[in-house]
C-alpha cells in the first residue's frame, strides 16, 4: 500500500512539473521572439542571454538578479542574525570562532537541533533562521521541486572534498557513523529506518558491541563516493553534456545525513566541513536563492529548458555562424551563474593557484581604495541618468560607514556582501578570491583594512537608499507626471504604469522617526502591503531594478564579463588556471566598458543620440576628474610630490 501511495504521489508530481514546464516554455518562447534590440531588430540569442543576466537591457526578469533579490529579501528579515555574527573589523570571519560570539553561535546551533541552550537571544536568532529556511524550502517546492520537511533538521552540511579524500573512505565512515541518528535516516528503497545490528554471542564471551548495518555502510559508501567524485560515480559517459540532474530533484539528498545532536553536527563540520555554522546558513541561502530563481524563470528543469531555447535560437537564425556564437555564449554565462564554471577539476592544483592569486591580490590592491574614488564619478553619472539627486554623493557614502546606517540599508533589502561571501569575499577588481582558507583570509583582511571593501559596500548602500528615498518622495505623482529619466528607469526594468499605481499605495517607511522624516519605499513594505504572489513579484522586480542600477553606479564584475574572460575553462586545469592568472585584473575594466559603453551605445542606436552623447560626455568628464584626484592621492601616499596638473 505504501508503494502504491508513493507511486501515485510521484505520478502527480510528474504531472505538476510537466504543466509548470509547459507554462514556462510558452512564456519564454514569447519573450525570446518578442525581444528587440535598440535598433528594432529581433535577436533571440541576445534575449536568452538576458534571461540569464540582464543588466537593464530587457523588461523581463533574469536568473542572476532575481537570485540576488531573493537574498536581499532574506537578509532584510534576518538582519539581526547578520549583525550578531558579522565579521570583525580586524579578525574578519575569525570573530565567530572565539569568545562570546562563538559561544552564542554554538547556542544557536543547539536551538536549531531542538536543544534548550538557556539563551533567549540565541533562541530568537535560531527561529529567524528556521523561518527563512522553511520559506525557501516551500518556495523551491512551489517552483517544481520536492524537498520533504524534516523535524529538527538543524542545518545543512558542507563537505570538504579534499579532506574526505585525504582521510579515506573507511576512516570517514568510522568518524561519521557514531554521529548520525540511524533511527531518523531512511532507506531510500524500503523507507525503513537504518538500525544498528548486534552480532551474536561468540563462545559465551557475551554480545559484541553494536556495529554498523550493511545497508547503512553501503549508503555511507555511496555518499562518500558521490562527494569525492563530484557525482561521477553515478554517471556514464554519453553524448550529452554532463550535469547534476534536473534541478527539481536536488537538495533532498543533502538531507539524507541526519546528525544526532548539535554537538555531533559541529564535530563533523570542524573535521570535514566549514566549521562555521553562520557560513553554512549563508551558503544555504545563496544556493537556494539561485536555484529558486532558476526554476521560477526557466521551469523545474532549467538545464533542459535552456537547451530548448538554444535550439530556438538556431532555428530562428537557420543555423547561422552568429547563432552558433550566441549558443556558445549562452552556455558560458549559464555555467557562471550556476557555479559549474567555478567547480575545480583538480582541487589541490586549483587551491594552490588560487592561493597564489590571493596573495597577489593582497599585495597589488593594498591601495586600491584610493583608485575606487572613481566610483563617485560613476555614481554621479548613474544618478543623473536615472533622475536621482546627484548632489551629496560623498556625504551619502560617508554615512554608510556608520553601523546604524548600514543596518538600515540591510533591512531595506540591500545585500550585505560580507555576509554572503564568508572567506570568499567578492574582490571587485579580480572577480573573487578562490584559494585555500588562509590565503583568502589574508586577501580579505587586506581589502577590508585598506578600505576598498568598506568603500564599495558603502557606495552600493548609499545608491540603493537614494533610489528608495527618491521614489518614496515621488509616490504622490502619477506615472505620466514622473520626470522622464525616472519613468524611463522604471520602464527599462519592467515596472509599468499599473505597477507604479500599485507602488503608490504602499505605506512608506520612515528611517528617522521622531526627527526630520526620511521616507523610503522598501521592498518589504511592497510585498507585505500588496500581498500574494503578485506583491512578492513586484517587490522583487523593484529590488532587481535597484541592484542592476547599483551595478552601474559601483562597477563590479558582471556575468557577461566573467564568462567572456574565462569561458568554459575550469579551475584545476592547466588551461583554466593559466587563463585565470593571466586575466586576474581584467574583470573590472571589461565590466566597466560593457556596462557604461553599452548604455551609451543603447541610446545612440536607439533613436536618442543626444542623450547617448550627453551620457558619454558626463562619464568622460567625471571619471577623468576623479581619476586625476586618485592619481594625485596615490602620489602623495607614496611619498612623492603631486604631478603638475
Amino acid at each position: 500500500q505504501r508503494l502504491a501511495d508513493e507511486l501515485e504521489r510521484e505520478a502527480l508530481e510528474r504531472k505538476r512539473r510537466a504543466l509548470l514546464t509547459e507554462d514556462k516554455r510558452l512564456d519564454l518562447e514569447k519573450k525570446v521572439d518578442g525581444y528587440r534590440t535598440p535598433s528594432g531588430k529581433a535577436a533571440p540569442g541576445e534575449a536568452v542571454k538576458l534571461l540569464i543576466a540582464n543588466e537593464g537591457k530587457a523588461r523581463f526578469d533574469d536568473v542572476y538578479y532575481k537570485s540576488h533579490a531573493i537574498v536581499g529579501e532574506v537578509q532584510a528579515r534576518m538582519e539581526e542574525l547578520l549583525y550578531e555574527f558579522r565579521k570583525g573589523a580586524f579578525s574578519g570571519d575569525l570573530r565567530r570562532r572565539y569568545g562570546k560570539t562563538a559561544a552564542k553561535l554554538d547556542n544557536v546551533v543547539k536551538e536549531l537541533f531542538g536543544e534548550d541552550s538557556g539563551d533567549a537571544a540565541a533562541k530568537g536568532l535560531a527561529k529567524a533562521w528556521s523561518t527563512e529556511a522553511e520559506g525557501l524550502r516551500q518556495r523551491f517546492n512551489a517552483a517544481g521541486g520536492s524537498i520533504g520537511k524534516l523535524e529538527k533538521w538543524g542545518l545543512p552540511q558542507a563537505h570538504d572534498q579534499d579532506g574526505l579524500l585525504r582521510a579515506g573512505k573507511d576512516a570517514w565512515i568510522k568518524f561519521i557513523e557514531p554521529l548520525l541518528d540511524h533511527a531518523k535516516m531512511r532507506n531510500a528503497l524500503t523507507g525503513e529506518p537504518f538500525e544498528k545490528t548486534r552480532l551474536a554471542d561468540v563462545e559465551g564471551a557475551g554480545a559484541r558491541p553494536a556495529v554498523i548495518s550493511p545497508d547503512m555502510r553501503k549508503a555511507l559508501e555511496h555518499v562518500y563516493d558521490t562527494i569525492t567524485s563530484a557525482g561521477w560515480n553515478t554517471r556514464e559517459p554519453s553524448m550529452r553534456a554532463a550535469g547534476q540532474g534536473a534541478l527539481f530533484s536536488r537538495h533532498a539528498d543533502h538531507r539524507f545525513l541526519i546528525f544526532k545532536d548539535a554537538e555531533s553536527w559541529m564535530k563533523y563540520q570542524k573535521q570535514f566541513g566549514e566549521g562555521d555554522a553562520f557560513a553554512a546558513m549563508m551558503g544555504y541561502v545563496k544556493t537556494m536563492a539561485r536555484d529558486i530563481a532558476s526554476m521560477e524563470i526557466l521551469g523545474p528543469n532549467p538545464d533542459a529548458m535552456l537547451e530548448y531555447l538554444k535550439q530556438i535560437v538556431m532555428k530562428r537564425a537557420n543555423g547561422s555562424p552568429a547563432a552558433n556564437i550566441d549558443v556558445w555564449r549562452i552556455g558560458e554565462m549559464w555555467d557562471h551563474v550556476r557555479g559549474t564554471a567555478s567547480t575545480p577539476v583538480n582541487v589541490t592544483f586549483a587551491n594552490t593557484m588560487g592561493g597564489i592569486r590571493d596573495i597577489i591580490t593582497a599585495s597589488a590592491l593594498g591601495s586600491a581604495a584610493i583608485t575606487s574614488l572613481s566610483d563617485i564619478g560613476t555614481q554621479i553619472v548613474t544618478r543623473k541618468f536615472n533622475g536621482l539627486p546627484a548632489a551629496g554623493v560623498v556625504r551619502d557614502i560617508v554615512k554608510q560607514f556608520f553601523t546604524g546606517n548600514q543596518r538600515e540599508a540591510v533591512r531595506s533589502g540591500l545585500i550585505l556582501d560580507s555576509a554572503m561571501h564568508t572567506l570568499d569575499t567578492q574582490a571587485r577588481w579580480v572577480g573573487s578570491l578562490s584559494g585555500p582558507a588562509w590565503t583568502k583570509f589574508i586577501a580579505d583582511r587586506v581589502l577590508t583594512a585598506s578600505g576598498l571593501s568598506p568603500m564599495t559596500q558603502a557606495g552600493k548602500h548609499a545608491f540603493g537608499l537614494e533610489v528608495q528615498g527618491t521614489l518614496a518622495d515621488m509616490t504622490k505623482l502619477k506615472f505620466s507626471e514622473l520626470p522622464r529619466p525616472v519613468s524611463d528607469m522604471l520602464a527599462r526594468h519592467g515596472i509599468e504604469p499599473k505597477d507604479w499605481a500599485a507602488l503608490r499605495s504602499v505605506p512608506l517607511y520612515d528611517a528617522n522617526p521622531g526627527g526630520t522624516p526620511a521616507h523610503l519605499l522598501r521592498p518589504s513594505e511592497i510585498a507585505r502591503h500588496l500581498g500574494g504572489e503578485s506583491g512578492r513579484a513586484l517587490a522583487e522586480r523593484y529590488l532587481m531594478m535597484i541592484l542592476r542600477e547599483t551595478r552601474h553606479a559601483v562597477v563590479e564584475s558582471t556575468v557577461g564579463a566573467s564568462s567572456m574572460l574565462t569561458g568554459s575553462t575550469r579551475p584545476g586545469t592547466i588551461v583554466g588556471e593559466f587563463v585565470r592568472s593571466a586575466l586576474q585584473f581584467k574583470s573590472f575594466p571589461v565590466s566597466f566598458l560593457a556596462l557604461h559603453m553599452g548604455r551609451m551605445f543603447h541610446d545612440l542606436v536607439g533613436g536618442r543620440p543626444a542623450r547617448g552623447a550627453a551620457y558619454g560626455g558626463a562619464l568622460l568628464i567625471t571619471t577623468t576628474f576623479f581619476g586625476a584626484l586618485a592619481t594625485q592621492l596615490a602620489e602623495i601616499s607614496g611619498g612623492r610630490d603631486p604631478m603638475t596638473m
